[in-house]
């Protein structure tokens, strides 16, 4: 081998070096992949992603046979924007700009019903007592305190056809701030819609 050839093989080999110190420190700093939120799961859905429609932006949405308008999944998109952009301006240390659409997995069950205090959609899952005194829902058992939307498994967020908190289970998949606690904030419900 040649002196010259050496030396560009030791300039490659260097770039390469550099180029994966990169990467790894944008990796660290920038964050890498979806958000998985650690918590103990309040619904319990069987959840299967090759079952959803895309959303023009991306995001994947389940909508197990529930009749929906044509605007809907530009809804879904307006509603990820707006919550994303506000907790980039109110809570920049989420990151929550870098989160590919293709993160957010949005499952609309078909069991979701009518809730007897208020006449609001819900959704079945487990909710403590204190989380419905929260509310201000006393505990009855003719008309059982549910969820407006949950995340499920870290990855799912479940909410009802008419996406009446939707923004708040986006800003807890991208926070990790339970939807209960997320009221507690100015900001934070200026995120969620409120």
């Amino acid at each position: 081998m040649k002196k010259r050839d050496i030396v560009t093989m030791a300039k490659v080999v260097i770039f390469l070096a550099l180029l994966s110190v990169g990467i790894a420190i944008s990796v660290i700093v920038f964050g890498c992949g979806c958000p998985r939120i650690s918590r103990p799961n309040y619904t319990n859905y069987e959840i299967n992603k090759r079952d959803a429609v895309r959303t023009p932006m991306g995001s994947y949405v389940i909508l197990n046979g529930n009749i929906v308008g044509e605007d809907f999944l530009d809804t879904v998109d307006e509603k990820i924007t707006k919550t994303v952009e506000c907790l980039d301006d109110n809570f920049p240390k989420y990151r929550a700009g870098n989160v590919g659409r293709e993160c957010f997995v949005i499952y609309i069950p078909n069991d979701w019903r009518y809730a007897c205090q208020d006449s609001e959609q819900q959704i079945f899952g487990k909710i403590s007592q204190e989380a419905c005194a929260m509310k201000g829902f006393e505990e009855n058992p003719d008309c059982p305190c549910g969820l407006r939307v949950a995340v499920q498994s870290g990855k799912y967020i479940v909410t009802t056809p008419n996406l009446f908190l939707f923004r708040s289970g986006v800003a807890e998949f991208l926070t990790g701030w339970s939807s209960n606690y997320q009221w507690e904030n100015k900001k934070m419900i200026e995120c969620i819609g409120f």
